[in-house]
């Protein structure tokens, strides 16, 4: 990402997203001043292509950016990273005028795949399409949308219409008569998006609002948005991991056993597990990055490298998070350090669709030779 966007986004934490983060995840309030200020920095619009007014940057781009947000504020984050992969079949899919909403940073979309009667088996969906001539209802019980009733529309999955295949996937306004969000969201991390279950009786859309072929959806989402959401969920991880190490760096230096005259660095059993903080958030990163390089080059292992990322990095998360917790005892207790802020947002990967277990599944069948689905 060129640097005056990377310096932007600094601008952007600093002044608006940093300062409300403790009080987002106090609150579960959406952080709507952050996503705006974000947006009026031009970073909605960040992977939109040129052809329509965007800045027309790609994932490893969009991976800095969650990066950096994960590390203020992981509501955020969250929010920002399904706008990005529901943008990715957006900008696949989706019609010129929604297309240029987005890269003029006036629309905030995000996905709606899981439902309440498969759970995270996201590709698996209920809910119905119905014909009724040239328009389309839709019938369905999401059970996890983020930014529920915050974003401008969702990418929405369903049966499908007529044709064979597992789903059809939609582009849903999110004032459709018929949408009735459940909230309010008070989860243990990630207290601030909004991710809410959305009932959907009734939704009408013109047939044209469908993104892709009847059936195709599947295809399309393993093409476009799993591949944006899975690397820039592992790069939320990374973020988080970055900000907890960090803490607990300064937590070290800046401790002192006074009674020894030293500080806790300087003590060889914290050291050694500081060390080992350090170098499994450098390992997944470097998972992450080796990820983006397979994506770019068209490496034979680029999808496998892709159904591994988020697994390795959400688990690296949730072990740095423990650890850094340990490390830096009843200090990372109290809410004031923000530690355990970071603690809670870092389980959020492994029960995350595609969870940690699904997708060790999905690596074991492509490694043996079996269909994925």
């Amino acid at each position: 990402m060129p640097s005056e966007h990377l310096a932007t986004l600094e601008s952007v934490i600093e002044s608006t997203i940093t300062p409300q983060a403790s009080e987002t995840d106090r609150t579960g309030t959406f952080p709507r001043a952050g996503i705006d200020a974000l947006a009026k920095a031009g970073l909605l619009g960040l992977i939109s292509s040129k052809d329509v007014g965007g800045r027309g940057e790609g994932m490893a781009a969009a991976a800095q950016v969650i990066e950096r947000l994960a590390g203020a504020c992981g509501s955020t984050a969250m929010v920002v990273l399904m706008h990005y992969a529901a943008t990715a079949l957006i900008e696949n899919h989706g019609g010129e005028d929604v297309r240029q909403a987005i890269a003029r940073n006036e629309h905030l979309t995000t996905l709606a795949f899981s439902e309440a009667g498969s759970r995270s088996h996201f590709w698996a969906p209920l809910g119905t399409a119905t014909a009724d001539g040239e328009q389309a209802r839709l019938d369905s019980d999401k059970s996890w949308v983020t930014a529920a009733g915050e974003a401008d529309s969702y990418v929405w999955s369903s049966k499908p219409l007529a044709a064979d295949g597992p789903m059809s996937i939609w582009h849903v306004p999110s004032r459709s008569s018929g949408l009735h969000v459940r909230g309010p969201f008070d989860g243990f991390g990630l207290r601030g998006n909004a991710s809410n279950p959305i009932k959907g009786e009734g939704v009408t859309v013109s047939r044209d609002a469908m993104l892709g072929a009847d059936g195709s959806g599947l295809d399309i989402a393993l093409q476009t948005a799993l591949p944006y959401f899975l690397v820039l969920n592992a790069s939320f991880s990374i973020g988080l991991m970055e900000a907890l190490v960090a803490a607990a760096h300064d937590h070290l230096v800046g401790t002192r056993l006074d009674h020894l005259g030293q500080t806790l660095a300087e003590q060889p059993l914290q050291r050694a597990s500081f060390a080992q903080l350090r170098t499994k958030t450098d390992a997944a990163r470097t998972f992450r990055d080796d990820t983006l390089a397979a994506l770019e080059s068209g490496r034979a292992d680029a999808t496998l490298r892709v159904l591994q990322v988020k697994a390795v990095a959400g688990e690296a998360a949730a072990e740095v998070a423990d650890g850094v917790m340990r490390l830096c005892g009843g200090s990372a207790f109290r809410r004031s350090t923000g530690v355990e802020r970071l603690f809670r947002d870092a389980l959020a990967a492994r029960v995350m669709a595609p969870t940690t277990e699904a997708l060790q599944d999905f690596v074991g069948r492509a490694t043996l030779g079996l269909p994925l689905f």
